[in-house]
């Protein structure tokens, strides 16, 4: 068991000094089958209770484009929170990658070498995937209802189609609660900050994927060989293909082209 009931009742506490998170009641589930989707049953309510799901395991997970996604109980920190806002300028997505890639850097003495951030959803770790991220979203009124699910290996999986890392590689010891609350520290100070140096801090942590050549398929099914070059004020991606052409993209798949890694597009995160 990750969290005891002593660790639960102390990080609700932590979590009303974070005012992003001061209204967020803690939920841990021992076992669902996702929590976005638990979150998302909120939806149609006049108001959207704020919460934040943690789940010791996941039956039913799932990550981007519908991929599924299982986690036994240990393996893995994996939550989900909700809240109701005006639609950011810049991608939620992106915003929890930042946190979650500062809330690591916080752990260590500094930056891991071959620690990175994929476009738009992902944290590798010597090419191998660490973390993943699923935002789902719904237009409620003047505003828009997310849920932001969030799983992050502790542990390499022992899964032979996705090529993992865990957090034990790079960190001597950490708790999970204090990783959680650290990650909600960091997002309650990103998530105010202007488009501009949103974009500026997701390239600075970005690294190796600039590096590296990827499969683009796009929604339409087109598919073509890029090179990263940069992201804008509004998180898309500019690429460059390899006959040369110059493309923004706004959404799409990834897929590293690069030794190791079976499906650079199964993302870890099960909503």
């Amino acid at each position: 068991m990750l969290f005891s009931e002593i660790q639960i009742a102390d990080l609700q506490l932590r979590l009303r000094q974070i005012p992003f998170f001061s209204r967020h009641e803690l939920v841990r589930v021992h076992e669902t089958g996702s929590t976005n989707d638990d979150l998302k049953r909120d939806w149609n309510l006049p108001v959207l209770p704020a919460r934040l799901e943690i789940a010791e395991s996941q039956t039913a997970g799932r990550g981007q484009f519908k991929r599924a996604w299982k986690s036994s109980s240990d393996q893995c920190l994996m939550f989900s929170f909700s809240f109701q806002a005006e639609a950011p300028a810049f991608p939620v997505s992106l915003i929890a990658g930042i946190a979650l890639f500062s809330s690591i850097r916080k752990f260590c003495s500094k930056i891991p070498a071959g620690l990175w951030l994929k476009w738009p959803n992902d944290v590798f770790y010597a090419r191998r995937k660490l973390a993943g991220i699923l935002v789902e979203a719904s237009a409620f009124a003047d505003y828009v209802r997310f849920v932001v699910g969030i799983g992050i290996n502790l542990r390499p999986l022992k899964m032979s189609e996705i090529a993992s890392a865990g957090l034990d590689e790079i960190v001597a010891e950490i708790s999970p609660a204090e990783f959680l609350e650290t990650f909600c520290q960091e997002w309650d100070g990103l998530f105010s900050q202007a488009p501009d140096d949103l974009a500026v801090l997701w390239s600075s942590y970005a690294s190796d994927f600039w590096d590296t050549d990827f499969l683009l398929i796009a929604p339409d099914g087109h598919e073509c060989m890029v090179r990263p070059s940069g992201i804008d004020a509004s998180g898309a991606l500019l690429v460059l293909e390899k006959n040369g052409t110059r493309r923004k993209v706004f959404s799409g798949s990834l897929k590293p082209l690069f030794e190791g890694l079976s499906d650079g597009n199964a993302n870890l995160v099960g909503e």
